[in-house]
């Protein structure tokens, strides 16, 4: 029961922690579900082709 006694040392340093832990596993956990940089190749060129063709009606 000793490392119970002494919550007022360390609970400072939770509160600090954790928010960072917080975020560090949203990028991880973000990082996971993202596609393989292989399957992103062909979307990319998609995304030019996109851009260079004009949108809705220019006669105006």
């Amino acid at each position: 029961m000793t490392p119970l006694a002494h919550v007022g040392h360390w609970y400072h340093i939770v509160l600090y922690l954790a928010p960072v832990l917080i975020v560090a596993g949203g990028l991880w956990v973000a990082g996971k579900r993202m596609p393989d940089e292989d399957a992103l190749e062909g979307i990319e060129d998609g995304f030019d082709e996109a851009l260079d063709e004009p949108v809705g009606d220019t006669s105006r």
